[in-house]
């Protein structure tokens, strides 16, 4: 039970030492907090052992799972509303731009890599059969 609590109050403290950070550097919170996490994972598994933080324990994951979704609505709390508005014709431009290259490069990877087709378990489905096999799980 010590070990929980010591791991829970390390994952505090770099949440702390992030929200510092970020007030004296006047950037995102969000943004920090990422950073923060990422150099914490870093010099764990370089200079101790990888699963020090234990960063596949279920309540872990239930915690990283809460905060991606708390970071998402701090991304979005940090919007201007007034600004978006001003600017709806180039945000949508810009964000249906970013969607559809991601989508494509998905999609020419999909072709390229499987030859339009699609694994499930060990047996691999044409596309024709995949759509019967969705359409068999969607029933």
């Amino acid at each position: 039970m010590f070990e929980l609590f010591t791991i829970a109050s390390i994952w505090l403290a770099l949440a702390v030492i992030s929200t510092i950070f970020a007030n004296r550097l006047k950037i995102s919170m969000a943004l920090m907090k990422i950073m923060v996490g990422a150099v914490a994972g870093y010099i764990c598994t370089r200079y101790f052992y990888a699963d020090i933080l234990h960063p596949n324990s279920e309540w872990l994951k239930f915690v990283a799972g809460a905060g991606a979704v708390l970071l998402t609505f701090l991304a979005g709390a940090e919007l201007d509303p007034s600004s978006l508005r001003e600017k709806a014709k180039e945000v949508s431009v810009v964000g249906m731009i970013g969607f559809l290259h991601r989508f494509s490069v998905v999609a020419r990877l999909h072709i390229m890599f499987l030859d339009g087709t699609c694994v499930q378990g060990r047996q691999v489905l044409r596309s024709d059969q995949f759509q019967r096999f969705m359409d068999s799980q969607m029933a």
